[in-house]
């Protein structure tokens, strides 16, 4: 896999497991990581409104956790995109901070078109050197040539088998 699938790889997991902690630190500690979230709402959390925002970040932290470890790019871009229209939708009740919820969105969105970037690349990929004759499938075939995997040459089938080195 190219640097880039698996530096999307890794992405996906540490934000993951970040969204994982997160959702502990919400649910059981109140704590700075848990206010940085909160933080983002410029009225007050009710106690039940503030926990669900912890099962909502622990469900797509471990989303995005096991689209990282399965590479599974749009899976986690769907992630982003959802996580970016929710907090769309409410800034339209101004519930929150204008600045701080500009930033989330626009960070989800560019992490979205980069795994769906990888993702569209991943399958085009895949196609074009298994299904589609063109100079990459030739490459392939005079590389196996080569070895000696498919026939090879004349001179080289004979040259092994014992039965022709003159000519050469």
């Amino acid at each position: 896999m190219a640097q880039g699938g698996m530096l999307l790889q890794w992405l996906l997991i540490i934000n993951g497991l970040y969204g994982v902690y997160c959702a502990y630190n919400i649910l059981v500690c109140d704590n700075m990581v848990s206010t940085l979230h909160t933080a983002v709402w410029n009225c007050g959390l009710h106690y039940a409104t503030k926990r669900m925002l912890g099962y909502w970040m622990g469900t797509y932290g471990t989303v995005r956790l096991y689209a990282g470890a399965f590479n599974m790019p749009g899976l986690g871009a769907l992630t982003y995109i959802l996580e970016a229209l929710c907090f769309e939708y409410e800034k339209k009740f101004h519930t929150l901070e204008f600045f701080r919820a500009w930033i989330v969105c626009m960070s989800c969105y560019c992490l979205a078109c980069y795994s769906l970037a990888w993702s569209i690349r991943g399958k085009s990929n895949a196609l074009t050197r298994h299904a589609l004759p063109g100079p990459a499938a030739a490459f392939e075939a005079d590389a196996r040539d080569s070895r000696g995997l498919r026939g090879g040459c004349k001179r080289q089938r004979a040259a092994a088998s014992g039965q022709g080195g003159v000519g050469w």
